[in-house]
């Protein structure tokens, strides 16, 4: 409600409901399917979903205080194969379980789906999106775009882009527990520093799909920095040697600089 009422935004709400079941103990939450999410990522889709689920509830609602059966469905980019054939056009409420599978996990207003729908009456309303603009935008969505080899539609985009997301949440959590395990702090600084490379990478890839970055999603896990201030000098000076030809090659790689450059770093701190 906190949301719907607009009294706050949803990312300090899903901040709130993150912290809250952390502190209770729970670190993830396991489904009957088997499958399980960390508690971040299971608190954000049962607070959107319900969010949008919540909205639909109040268009049909509203409907049925409009005296029509229609709802028109709103239109996002980059929406799952499934829900393209549905989505921005006008259907009666039985056609919303009926072709959009609202009421189903996979379906309108299902876990992760970003629809809502709205009241639409015949005659008096005028549809937000034509079916030509739909097929337009259909045919652009379909044409891929190459990133290191390998292309990707906008929803393969998308969809990479929650990988690259999850793998930093892992990282940053691997940061966490070698600080706490009282590891050696070269080891938490190359492992700060791989978190950095993801970060760095995951902002070339989504300025290369004209995909805007939905950091946020990767910081809910509330904690706080971890990318790495500054490189040691000790790390540096350590794979700079002759003798750490796979610590050079490591360091060299999750900096994302060549093996040359590191002897640069150790170059101008011995100066």
């Amino acid at each position: 409600m906190d949301i719907v009422t607009g009294a706050f935004d949803y990312n300090t709400v899903l901040r709130r409901v993150v912290t809250q079941l952390t502190n209770s103990g729970l670190r993830q939450i396991e489904y009957s399917s088997g499958y399980a999410n960390r508690i971040e990522v299971a608190a954000r889709r049962a607070v959107m979903t319900g969010l949008t689920q919540l909205s639909g509830k109040i268009a049909e609602y509203n409907a049925e205080k409009l005296g029509t059966e229609y709802l028109e469905v709103e239109w996002h980019a980059g929406a799952r194969p499934t829900h393209t054939i549905w989505q921005g056009r006008v259907w009666s409420q039985q056609q919303l379980y009926d072709v959009c599978g609202l009421g189903t996990v996979t379906g309108l207003c299902g876990a992760n789906c970003y629809h809502t729908y709205f009241p639409f009456v015949p005659g008096v309303s005028v549809r937000t999106y034509t079916d030509d603009w739909l097929d337009e935008q259909n045919r652009k969505e379909s044409e891929p775009t190459e990133f290191r080899g390998k292309e990707y539609t906008l929803y393969e985009a998308k969809q990479r882009q929650r990988q690259m997301e999850t793998a930093m949440r892992a990282q940053r959590e691997k940061v966490q527990l070698l600080q706490k395990g009282g590891a050696d702090p070269d080891d938490v600084m190359l492992a700060k520093c791989k978190y950095q490379g993801q970060l760095d990478e995951y902002a070339r890839f989504s300025n290369k799909m004209g995909l805007k970055q939905e950091r946020e999603r990767i910081y809910l896990d509330m904690k706080g920095r971890v990318a790495p201030g500054k490189i040691s000098r000790k790390m540096v000076i350590k794979a700079s040697s002759t003798d750490n030809l796979f610590e050079k090659s490591k360091l060299s790689k999750v900096m994302g600089i060549g093996k040359d450059k590191i002897l640069e770093y150790n170059y101008h701190w011995q100066k």
